[in-house]
């Protein structure tokens, strides 16, 4: 009997081992808790100008919060002291005879002259426009002594009026009307003299005295 010998070369071998042949991956490392280690997720690169303007509008800054309230309050603020500011220039800047001097004061020329004649005091009439704002403080500086106040108070009848009046505007004639005037009439309805009344406290008194027989 004869026996057929084979002669296998290598790369005959090798070709019929190849199937036989595979990659075993190891197997996963066990912690010594008995638990396998999850595996590192990666993080997402975003662009820094993309993720600004997804996630910005959704957070709510507090900083920004409270400089939008303050903002508000200082505009409520602003409105309101420009609605007061109105107001009281829309008022009229008129005199006070009775806080400044204790005296109540008429507004009628002709009548005051009545009783001025019924009573031998003169009449002592301040003009002034309402529009103006400086007419308190020219007639104030006029009277600024306490004995002016006095003697304008005991011996004259006080008149506040407005050069809008008819019974002065034969009196103020052509005269500037930027300042308030004064008008002394005498008991008997003559003009006894006129001016402006910014002049201040040493001419006022020494005005005063004069018409006061002081």
């Amino acid at each position: 009997m004869c026996l057929a010998t084979h002669t296998t070369t290598p790369s005959t071998f090798f070709a019929k081992a190849a199937p036989l042949l595979r990659v075993v991956k190891p197997p996963p490392r066990i912690s010594s808790l008995g638990e396998t280690p999850k595996q590192p997720m990666r993080r997402p690169v975003l662009n820094s100008s993309t993720y600004a303007q997804e996630t910005l509008p959704s957070i709510v800054v507090p900083h920004q919060q409270s400089n939008y309230h303050s903002q508000m309050k200082t505009a409520v603020l602003l409105v309101i002291a420009l609605f007061i500011i109105g107001i009281s220039r829309g008022q009229a800047d008129t005199f006070d005879s009775r806080a400044f001097l204790g005296v109540a004061s008429g507004v009628s020329v002709e009548a005051a002259i009545k009783r001025g004649k019924a009573a031998n005091k003169r009449v002592l009439v301040f003009v002034l426009d309402e529009k103006k704002s400086s007419n308190s403080f020219h007639i104030k500086g006029m009277l600024e002594f306490d004995e002016s106040k006095k003697l304008a108070g005991e011996n004259f009848l006080i008149v506040v009026t407005d050069f809008k009046n008819k019974g002065v505007r034969d009196f103020v004639g052509k005269e500037p009307t930027d300042r308030p005037m004064f008008l002394l009439f005498n008991t008997d309805g003559t003009l006894a003299q006129k001016g402006v009344t910014a002049m201040g406290g040493a001419a006022g008194a020494k005005l005063i005295k004069e018409w006061s027989g002081k």
